[in-house]
């Protein structure tokens, strides 16, 4: 749940007024996570590193090493990976990107 409070010397807010309290992370299911994860390790694995990932989704390398180790996925991480990798968002949270058993080479099972 989140909330807003008020403060104007609230020193999170810095110069603005209202601040969000609560947790930012999106709400998705441990099972959406790893099929996040799984997603992530194979666009690294297919671009040839994290490198390439990170500059082609806009999240920094350490981020995304840092991601595939166990942090938190955000729903807007999963939904540039799936844009990078041509799937749809719910392909990516329904496991069913990328198949199991798919080379990351030549994707096939």
């Amino acid at each position: 749940m989140c909330t807003w409070t008020h403060s104007p010397r609230d020193a999170r807010a810095w110069h603005r007024a209202v601040v969000r309290i609560g947790d930012g992370v999106s709400r998705l299911t441990a099972e959406e996570q790893e099929n996040g994860r799984r997603a992530l390790r194979f666009l690294r694995f297919r671009a040839g590193g994290w490198k390439p990932v990170a500059h082609a989704v806009g999240f920094k390398r350490k981020t995304l090493t840092n991601v595939s180790e166990g942090d938190g996925v955000s729903a807007n991480m999963v939904f540039k990976l799936a844009r990078l990798a041509g799937v749809t968002f719910e392909d990516v949270m329904a496991g069913r990107f990328p198949l199991s058993g798919a080379c990351p080479h030549c994707r096939k099972t």
